[in-house]
């Protein structure tokens, strides 16, 4: 089923609010789903994120690999806490109208709001690592 097939089949109404949450994410709160639909009243989508605070680098090219950084300059010592934080997203929910996605042709408006995970709300299961270390929380 395409998205547009179950907006248009299950969605009536183009103003309802769409909450897309991931299984792989068992440790998200049902109260962290209500504060971030809040911010509909000013963003048109809200998504979940991470933040982190470590030297960042984006890897470029498939075959001549090069990184390149994100948030610091190599050239300079830096201290983490002195980093400007990157924001990932970690898929953990998604929360539009389905205005928005008919707009856009995705979860993600052009005013979007990024709503940031703490931990242990912020694990995403993704592979045996991230399943072990949910096991260790639970």
């Amino acid at each position: 089923m395409k998205p547009f097939d179950f907006l248009n089949n299950f969605v009536k109404n183009s103003n309802e609010i769409v909450i897309c949450t991931h299984v792989t994410s068992p440790f998200l709160k049902l109260k962290t789903i209500k504060k971030a639909i809040k911010e509909l009243k000013k963003h048109d989508s809200v998504t979940s994120v991470t933040k982190h605070q470590e030297f960042s680098w984006m890897l470029k090219g498939k075959k001549n690999k090069k990184f390149f950084p994100i948030n610091f300059n190599p050239k300079v010592v830096s201290k983490t806490q002195n980093l400007d934080p990157v924001y990932m997203s970690n898929g953990s929910f998604f929360i539009f109208r389905k205005k928005t996605f008919k707009k856009y042709n995705n979860r993600i408006g052009a005013n979007p709001y990024y709503y940031e995970l703490k931990f242990p709300e912020s694990v995403e299961i993704d592979n045996k690592e991230d399943l072990d270390l949910a096991r260790k929380i639970i």
